[in-house]
């Protein structure tokens, strides 16, 4: 199917055909990307991405599609951690492949799909990556990104500077002022406010893409590297497993 969608939106570049990645939006997410663009944490040497969430076993009984091969294609990858992992190589703006494991430890019995999963990462720029994540953990929500460089370390914990060390400490100051100035709301926020404003965004680019006639903020192409990258996780256990 998403081969197809790739296939249909190169067949009409006269349409407007979005993936729905709206953290791509946010002030901070965009900010990192610059920070990793200008080359200030110097060769970048790992990259990883960890989310740590919970949900429960009612939120899967509450719709047949949760938590099933068929209808939802898996669980906290393809859900929850979908929108950290395109953090990460969006930001990193660098094609990567993975390999990895996944599992069902904290809702056997209720879904089939995982609810855990870590993978190594490469990426084409020569950076190591790590993933991890799971929905069966006893913190409600904690996303967490992590670059290092051979001139600086950033994490960042839930949208928001963790570590900001540099060799240099001016460079380490002026990072991390950046960084706290984009977390900064510019706007209210529409709807549940641990969102974001990236939604508000995403949609306010779509619009503006249809009205311009030009390519959204996240093509159907862009969204398809993300999407990929979670199915050769999924592929790597499939494989071994054989």
């Amino acid at each position: 199917n998403l081969r197809r969608m790739v296939a249909a939106a190169a067949a009409h570049p006269e349409r407007v055909f979005s993936g729905v990645f709206q953290h791509r939006f946010d002030p901070v997410n965009i900010k990192m990307r610059e920070i990793l663009a200008s080359g200030v944490l110097g060769r970048i040497l790992t990259a990883g991405v960890q989310l740590r969430c919970y949900r429960s076993d009612d939120y899967y009984r509450g719709d047949d599609w949760r938590g099933t091969w068929k209808y939802e294609g898996g669980s906290i990858l393809v859900n929850q951690a979908i929108h950290f992992i395109d953090q990460l190589l969006w930001q990193m703006d660098s094609p990567a492949k993975a390999e990895g494991f996944y599992a069902n430890l904290a809702h056997r019995g209720v879904i089939e799909t995982e609810d855990t999963a870590v993978a190594a990462i490469r990426f084409r720029n020569g950076a190591l990556g790590t993933l991890e994540a799971t929905c069966g953990s006893n913190l409600g929500w904690e996303s967490t990104l992590s670059y290092h460089g051979t001139e600086g370390t950033i994490d960042l914990r839930d949208d928001k500077p963790l570590k900001v060390e540099f060799r240099d400490a001016a460079t380490a100051e002026r990072i991390r002022a950046e960084l706290l100035e984009a977390t900064s709301p510019k706007r209210d926020i529409s709807g549940k406010a641990y969102y974001g404003t990236g939604h508000l965004a995403q949609l306010h680019d779509f619009v503006e893409a249809v009205r311009t006639r030009r390519a959204p903020g996240v093509t159907v192409a862009d969204a398809a590297k993300t999407a990929s990258f979670i199915f050769d996780i999924y592929a790597s256990q499939r494989k071994a497993a054989r």
